[in-house]
């Protein structure tokens, strides 16, 4: 069976300069039509995996052994390297001895107890997860698991593999929640399983080249090398490339070739594998002992591997460096290595002999390298080496670092070691012969390590993470790591052994925690042999750890709850009803019906399931009841540990995965209402991308016929539904008449639906309509709301109910040409501004001037729209003003200032307002037609005019100083005042005592005149303007009008005067 089942790559006859096509695709096997697996079966096929039989057959259902899978398992993965076995019943010319080889070399498979392999034993399901869990190198997950009914017969040594793969999806169990895992293994179910292991797509098998390809191109497929003396060039290779065994010890040639997969080299010898200018995308790796692998020009190699001794060398025009090198060991590395290219890092991973002749920035040797015997050459530097194992250095090149973990370490004295430092309570590194246990003899600069890099400073904190509910108290501290490192002066870190954790003075631990919460523990530390620590050899120091105790995670339980319960509403249980045809209706539901039921009892379209094929719904069901038991007073599920819970959650997710593969079945039944009112409302649902139909939520909002021309159709009649006798047609209500009208112009016409014009909010209105058969009528759809439109409203806008204010900003120079300037913030609410994203800003107009004013009213010369921004609801429209000339005013309460003016014709012009779409949230607001929106002929404004309110005087030796107090003032207002004796009361800019007065931080004008201007003894009248120079002086009437006496003794004003005799007015 094995030789008809495993497709085996032949070496083929090739004509030159060609790449090989991948393998042709067979004929589809005769039985897997239909089969759960026909499509991957198909698949593999078609790749060169997998064959079927003589007579056309492929037996999905057969076994398949446990050779047949390695085989599989290996062509599949592209498992290359072969491993030493021993297999009491495998021997050598047996046509399964290499895939058995390749499967141990891979590190999936290990054998029986007794020594045996049992390859023509049928796999079991068991034996099956390991392999894949193996290979795929997937962690145990024992919980995962214990989602099976039948967990007790899942052996103890499958258990973790079981459930990885299972939570991984790479393999299922049966409906009746079981996993079956003594069970043997179906050719279908090995396939499928591998398939999804590998994400769905199978390996493509790789095909050999001919000596010599040098067309330029590009292939899908992997390539394989076979003859010694092939060069390959001009190649991209989207696989990998391999130099097979075929090409024995003899040269390869790459030249210009890109690799997007791995170069495999498994062929050649000393006379070199020469890459020139070849790009490999993933990793190089070395599978023949002695390979001499040659690098030459722009040559990118990132990472390269060595499994078998080989010799790694370099041309003069080869620049680059390789970013990794691995020695792995994998093979035999008991041939000395030499690589002689540089390389950014180059590790050893196990025992290994290396001549290393290209400098390296860091060198990396594992534990698992103990005995490794590095030679570095004359002129070659190795910046850093860090070692975990005992080796022994030799050469005479240069190490700047060497960082030692590991006792025993031995070097030549012709070695340039420049720094030493030694961790991990290792002893220093001695130079070869040699019983001293000082520092380095070679020459270092460094030494090994001096008193600095041995004196410890403190400790490191230990941490431990706890589930909940998963260890006691003694448990956590026993689970503390043992390992403490040690901070050393200089940087660098040792470790050492704790003795015994004990939990800090006060701890409460509480294992069930309902946050996480961390506990402190302590531990005393000896202090390593040769370290210090407070200038003390040989002591004990404190470490400290911090336990963390999770709290309960349930967010992948409350999920898998939630989502379990969604899974279940998707069923409706009709096991126990006497009349399951007429109530299993619905097509988005899934009926469980009594095992006699036969599909022509459904109707057509409604899926059921048979009450014998619903277990694992049954098994769903008692899963929820289960989690929810328990529940306390908020709703959470009580779980005793973290564990308890995540085997919760993986049993409710295992079993919604059975629910899902149950075996399910569709009604026939053509003759039922419910049929008819599916078929209808199918033919509704289909109809909702109807460019002219209401309820099309793309064509939303809906307007008033006037504003698009035409009105929004519902329809009528439906199409001819072939299994009824009769047609079908819709009869359709509105539940808000108030804002839409159908209009069914005649008799078997489709519905207008006439949206009216007095909308001013977005409204929904839902549609329902009567499903009738010929004449009769079958129901009623629609009133869950599955047919509804947005009925929009059209943008408007309302000036603000009360007066804004306009303040001076006049600056009373020249400039301002004897008018003063108004500035003030027109608030304009907009209704429906949550679906603007933008608006212009020169959107608001209004007239440019009012010169026509109201008696006791501004009239504005100039009116100008400086800036419109929106906020919210609102568009702030800022305005300028300018006036005449309005002068001084004298107190607030004075005929002046003026305190209206009026914005006449305030429109907004629409047609540059961004709207959100429906998508982005505009709940069906739409401009108006025409763009416009006019607010009013005109609007009243508060024109806050600046006036002087009262003044005080200050007597000073040298003159007089007056305070002004004023109001509405601008801040740089040029404020004059003037004093001229009472007998003028005209020519005021005349006077001769006249000067500007200074504003104070209090708002307040101050001026003070010189005594020497006055006359002792004569009175003056005081006069104050704002603005340029021509504006009118601001007095009250003459019985309050402000007198300055002037007193030449004193310099100051002996007191006011009134004048009576009535009142002059002057205004603009």
């Amino acid at each position: 069976m094995g030789k008809n089942f495993i497709n085996k790559l032949l070496p083929l006859a090739l004509t030159a300069a060609m790449i090989v096509p991948s393998v042709p695709a067979m004929a589809a096997p005769s039985d897997i039509a239909g089969h759960w697996a026909e499509s991957v079966i198909t698949q593999w096929q078609s790749k060169g995996l997998i064959q079927g039989y003589e007579d056309g057959t492929f037996k999905p259902g057969n076994t398949i052994t446990r050779a047949e899978f390695v085989t599989l398992m290996n062509n599949a993965k592209g498992f290359w390297s072969e491993g030493s076995i021993n297999f009491s019943d495998v021997k050598n010319g047996s046509w399964f001895y290499s895939a058995v080889a390749r499967a141990v070399a891979a590190g999936y498979v290990k054998g029986y107890s007794d020594g045996s392999f049992k390859p023509n034993n049928t796999i079991t399901r068991a034996e099956a997860a390991v392999m894949i869990a193996n290979a795929a190198r997937l962690s145990a997950n024992e919980a995962g698991a214990y989602r099976f009914t039948d967990i007790g017969s899942i052996p103890a040594w499958a258990r973790g593999s079981v459930g990885a793969v299972v939570t991984a999806g790479y393999m299922t169990g049966y409906p009746d929640g079981s996993f079956d895992a003594n069970a043997s293994i179906s050719r279908a179910e090995a396939v499928s399983s591998l398939n999804r292991m590998l994400g769905g797509t199978a390996y493509q098998p790789t095909q050999p080249t001919t000596p010599t390809t040098d067309t330029t191109k590009t292939t899908s497929d992997d390539v394989v090398i076979e003859y010694k003396g092939t060069t390959l060039k001009n190649q991209t290779v989207d696989g990998n490339v391999t130099i097979a065994k075929s090409v024995g010890n003899g040269d390869v040639t790459l030249r210009n070739v890109t690799i997007k997969g791995d170069l495999i080299v498994k062929g050649g010898g000393s006379n070199t594998v020469t890459l020139e200018d070849v790009d490999v995308r993933g990793k190089v790796r070395l599978l023949k002992e002695g390979v001499h692998l040659h690098l030459d020009g722009d040559t990118d190699i990132r990472k390269l591997q060595i499994d078998l001794a080989a010799h790694i060398t370099q041309s003069s025009s080869y620049k680059d460096e390789i970013d990794e090198i691995i020695l792995a060991g994998d093979g035999d590395l008991n041939k000395t290595t030499r690589i002689d290219v540089p390389a950014k890092q180059l590790r050893i991973e196990n025992q290994a002999d290396l001549i290393l002749g290209g400098d390296v920035e860091k060198l990396i040797v594992d534990e698992d390298a103990k005995g490794a015997e590095i030679k570095i050459k004359k002129y070659t530097t190795v910046k850093e080496l860090n070692t975990d194992a005992k080796i022994k250095l030799t050469g005479g090149g240069r190490i700047d670092l060497l960082d030692v973990s590991a006792s025993g370490v031995t070097f030549d004295k012709n070695l340039n070691i420049r720094k030493t430092d030694t961790s991990n309570g290792a002893t220093a590194p001695k130079e070869n012969g040699s019983t001293s246990t000082g520092g380095n003899s070679g020459g270092s600069s460094g030494g090994s390590s001096g008193t600095a890099s041995k004196e410890i400073t403190g400790t490191q904190e230990v941490t431990l993470n706890v589930p909940y509910g998963e260890k006691t108290a003694d448990q956590a501290l026993a689970a503390i790591p043992k390992n403490v490192t040690l901070n050393l002066k200089g940087g660098s870190t040792t470790t050492t052994k704790s003795t015994d954790w004990k939990w800090a003075d006060g701890v409460n631990y509480d294992e069930r925690p309902q946050v996480d919460t961390p506990y402190k523990a302590t531990t005393t530390v000896k202090i390593p042999d040769g370290y210090t620590y407070n200038g003390t050899l040989n002591g004990t120091l404190t470490a400290n750890a911090t336990v963390t105790v999770k709290a309960l995670d349930k967010t992948a339980f409350d999920k898998a709850l939630k989502d379990a319960e969604a899974k279940l509403a998707e069923f409706v249980d009709l096991t126990t009803e006497s009349d399951v045809a007429a109530k299993a209706t619905k097509t988005d539901k899934i009926y469980i019906v009594p095992d006699e039921t036969d599909a022509s009892a459904i109707t057509k379209g409604v899926k059921f399931v048979l009450q014998k094929d619903a277990i694992a719904y049954e098994t769903l069901k008692a899963t929820i009841s289960n989690a929810k038991q328990g529940v306390d007073a908020g709703g959470a599920k009580k779980f005793d540990s973290q564990k308890e819970c995540d085997e919760m959650t993986a049993k409710l997710k295992a079993d919604m995965d059975a629910v899902d593969k149950m075996t399910k079945q569709t009604g026939t039944n053509t003759t039922t209402d419910a049929f008819i009112m599916n078929e209808a409302k199918k033919i509704l649902d289909g109809w909702k991308t109807q460019p002219d139909y209401a309820y099309n939520p793309e064509i939303w909002p809906l307007k008033p016929v006037e504003s698009i021309g035409y009105a929004k159709r519902l329809p009528y009649s439906a199409p001819w539904i072939d299994e009824l006798q009769y047609a079908v047609h819709f009869e359709w209500s509105v539940d808000n008449d108030a804002l839409v009208t159908l209009d069914q112009q005649e008799s078997g016409s489709d519905y207008y639906v006439m949206v009216k014009d007095n909308v001013t909010e977005p409204t929904t209105v839902t549609f329902t309509v009567d499903v009738y058969y010929d004449i009769r009528k079958v129901g009623t759809l629609g009133e869950n709301g599955e047919y509804t439109a947005t009925i929009g409203a059209p943008i408007s806008a309302t000036l603000p109910s009360g007066a804004p204010q306009f303040k001076a900003i006049s600056d009373g120079t020249p400039s301002s040409t004897g008018a003063t300037k108004f500035t003030g913030v027109v608030p304009i609410t907009l209704n429906g501004a949550n679906a603007i994203t933008s608006v212009p800003n020169n959107c608001v107009t209004m007239a440019n001037s009012n010169t026509e004013s109201n008696a006791g009213e501004v009239s504005f010369r100039t009116i100008t729209v400086d800036k419109v921004e929106k906020s919210g609801d609102v568009l702030n429209v800022t305005v300028s003003v300018t006036t005449g000339v309005i002068g001084g005013v004298w107190s607030e309460n004075s005929p002046y200032p003026f305190k209206k003016g009026t914005l006449p014709n305030i429109s907004i012009n629409t047609s540059g307002f961004v709207l959100k779409t429906q998508e982005e949230g505009n709940p069906g607001w739409y401009l108006p037609t025409d763009n416009t929106l006019k607010l009013g002929d005109d609007m009243t404004v508060d024109v806050l005019t600046p006036a002087f309110t009262g003044v005080d005087l200050a007597n000073d030796p040298t003159g007089p100083t007056f305070t002004i107090q004023t109001q509405n003032m601008p801040e740089n207002a040029k404020v004059e005042v003037a004093l001229a004796t009472t007998n003028v009361t005209t020519d005021i800019d005349n006077a001769t005592i006249k000067n500007d007065a200074t504003r104070g931080s209090d708002g307040k004008y101050s001026v003070t005149f010189n005594k020497s201007d006055f006359e002792a003894g004569a009175k003056y009248y005081l006069w104050f303007r704002y603005g340029s120079p021509g504006s009118d002086w601001a007095y009250e009437n003459r019985t309050n009008r402000p007198i300055y006496t002037f007193n030449n003794t004193t310099g100051g004003n002996t007191g006011s005067e009134s004048e009576g005799g009535g009142s002059t007015t002057e205004g603009n």
